[in-house]
C-alpha cells in the first residue's frame, strides 16, 4: 500500500476531512483520565470543531485544527486554524494540559510536534494515538523515547486506550 505524501494528507485534512462530533469508549476514557488531573485550562492540538473541549468544560480551552471548515462550526470559542507551524505562536506555558486524539497518527514526522507540545504545557501532555499502520493516512511513530509512564502519574485507564503521557 502507497503511503500518502504530506502534501496529499494536508490537502485532504484541509478540504476533505469530515466535522468529527461523535464520541466513543476512547473518549469517555481520555476525559475521565483529563477530569483526574483537575486542570483549569486545556488546548487540543488538531481539534476538529472542538468536540473535546467543549466536553471536558475547563474554564480555559483552546486548539488547533488545519480545517478552515472544522474551526468554521466551532462548538467553542478560542479555535484557531493551523497545522503544527502555528503551534509556534502559541506562548510557552501557556496551558495545563495540552493533549491529541487520534492526530499525530495521520502525520509523517511527530518530534518537532511532541517537542512544542511540551513547550505550550505547563504541566501535562497527554498523547493519545492510533499505532495502526493499516491505512494509507496513518503512519506509526515510537514514542518510547519521550514518553514516561508511571503509576504514580498515569492511571491504568491510560494503558488500555493507548494514552502517552509524557514527562514535562
Amino acid at each position: 500500500m502507497k503511503k500518502w505524501s504530506e502534501k496529499q494528507l494536508k490537502k485532504f485534512y484541509r478540504e476533505q476531512y469530515p466535522i468529527n462530533e461523535y464520541y466513543n469508549a476512547l473518549h469517555e476514557a481520555m476525559y475521565g483520565f483529563i477530569w483526574n488531573l483537575k486542570t483549569s485550562s486545556a488546548f487540543e492540538f488538531g481539534c476538529n470543531v472542538g468536540k473535546n473541549l467543549k466536553q471536558l468544560n475547563i474554564p480555559k480551552v483552546s486548539g488547533i485544527d488545519i480545517s478552515q471548515r472544522a474551526i468554521d462550526n466551532a462548538l467553542v470559542d478560542g479555535l484557531m486554524c493551523g497545522d503544527e507551524k502555528t503551534l509556534k505562536d502559541v506562548p510557552s506555558d501557556s496551558y495545563e494540559l495540552v493533549f491529541t486524539c487520534s492526530v499525530l497518527c495521520h502525520i509523517h514526522d511527530v518530534d518537532g510536534i511532541i517537542a512544542e507540545l511540551q513547550r505550550t504545557s505547563s504541566n501535562h501532555v497527554l498523547l493519545v494515538e492510533s499505532q495502526c499502520n493499516d491505512f494509507d493516512n496513518h503512519f506509526p511513530h515510537d514514542y518510547s523515547g519521550e514518553v514516561a509512564f508511571t503509576e504514580k502519574t498515569v492511571p491504568g485507564k491510560a494503558i488500555e486506550y493507548n494514552g502517552y503521557y509524557l514527562a514535562k
